[in-house]
């Protein structure tokens, strides 16, 4: 009897991180969605001009490289949505090795490749980002970069454990601007509209925070879940599960809402 305590909160965190993943599984697949019908059909039907309406300045047509440098980054970054959340269901993973492996293989490809060209878009001269928000996101790709070294190191020397922490954490690093429109978008539901900065400039203290919020955070509360996943204590547990339970909660407000506030609305736009 004096274990059943310990199961059910054991039960309750397992179920806490298989809710949060099914609600991130299914805002990763929308997203990338998103990025084929938007970005995707812009460039097909010739109208690349489009894209300034998300990330304003972007397009240019005297400016190839920096044009090649984001069509790249969407590229891979809707590559990145689907496969790397599918990376992670057991089914795939255990069912079919190999194909777990090919895809490990590209996603840390991507990672390499979307860490260094965020980089390169983040500092252009005519990003307009704010610097603060600049900074964080150039720590984002830093950590981007080091998890796919680390993932594909550990892969090598089959050091499984640590292959699969630095996984996660890599799986967080590369969602962290879907985290961020997202949050955002909960933000503006919460306060009825643009609250703590200037949406013109896209610049205040709510995106400095919001920033720090989505793109290290999440880095935290990795190292949180590892050490809590390997501890008998109850107490921990069942804490961690419930602020699992409230983000995931959070995190469906803001992805509804990015979805009929944002995402369509930037697909159906003329």
């Amino acid at each position: 009897m004096s274990n059943i305590p310990l199961r059910s909160s054991s039960r309750a965190f397992d179920l806490s991180i298989k809710s949060w993943f099914a609600i991130f599984f299914t805002g990763q697949v929308l997203f990338a969605l998103y990025i084929l019908l938007f970005y995707g059909s812009s460039f097909v039907a010739g109208n690349p001009a489009r894209w300034n309406a998300v990330v304003p300045q972007i397009y240019s047509a005297d400016r190839p490289v920096i044009n090649a440098l984001f069509a790249l980054h969407v590229l891979i970054a809707g590559i990145v949505s689907l496969i790397g959340p599918l990376q992670f269901v057991p089914a795939i993973r255990n069912r079919t090795p190999g194909l777990h492996r090919l895809m490990g293989r590209v996603y840390v490809f991507a990672a390499l490749l979307i860490g260094l060209d965020g980089l390169g878009l983040i500092w252009r001269k005519d990003s307009g980002k704010d610097l603060f928000q600049a900074v964080v996101i150039s720590l984002n790709a830093l950590i981007i970069i080091g998890c796919a070294w680390l993932v594909w190191r550990n892969a090598v020397k089959r050091k499984i454990a640590d292959h699969n922490r630095w996984a996660v954490h890599l799986l967080l690093a590369m969602s962290g601007v879907w985290f961020f429109r997202v949050f955002l978008m909960l933000w503006l539901v919460v306060n009825g509209g643009p609250a703590g900065f200037d949406p013109y400039t896209f610049s205040g203290p709510a995106l400095n925070v919001l920033s720090i919020v989505t793109y290290l955070l999440p880095q935290l509360i990795a190292v949180w879940y590892f050490r809590v996943k390997i501890s008998d204590g109850m107490f921990y547990r069942q804490v961690f599960g419930y602020s699992v339970f409230l983000v995931s909660a959070a995190m469906s407000i803001g992805l509804l809402a990015a979805v009929k506030g944002l995402w369509l609305r930037v697909i159906f736009s003329s």
